[in-house]
């Protein structure tokens, strides 16, 4: 099983409960193996970021919206 199988099959079971799968850094040779495998497009903008900061912050923006919980 390859690592973007079990990607997908861990994104599977986080979309059915709170935890969310979030990519974040990727390099420009992953990424672009992650959007023709259809991951990125299921994942979207909110989980698929740039950086570590930009993770934070979603996280953080998440928290405050949910009065304590990421979500």
């Amino acid at each position: 099983m390859s690592a973007l199988q079990l990607l997908f099959e861990w994104e599977n079971l986080a979309s059915e409960q709170e935890p969310a799968l979030w990519l974040v850094g990727l390099n420009p040779g992953v990424l672009e193996v992650v959007r023709r495998s259809g991951l990125a497009d299921r994942l979207g903008s909110e989980r698929l970021l740039y950086n570590a900061r930009a993770a934070i912050e979603r996280f953080l923006a998440g928290e405050e919206k949910s009065g304590g919980k990421p979500g």
